[in-house]
């Protein structure tokens, strides 16, 4: 995520900017489906991944409105 954004922000043109972003919004999706996976095959527990999880969605949203 965080190299798609700075990637993103090199970017002069919209579109090419866009789909940097687009793709770290997709990135984000993939990073909580592992974390509830680590939690589901018991590699972890969900109080073990709740800050990176939020971390994640605070990263979207962001992304979603800005």
């Amino acid at each position: 995520m965080l190299l798609n954004i700075a990637e993103g922000n090199d970017r002069r043109v919209q579109q090419t900017r866009v789909k940097f972003f687009d793709d770290t919004r997709g990135s984000a999706g993939e990073i909580a489906d592992c974390l509830d996976s680590l939690v589901a095959k018991r590699v972890c527990r969900l109080e073990c991944v709740q800050f990176e999880k939020q971390m994640q969605e605070r990263v979207a949203s962001v992304l979603e409105t800005g």
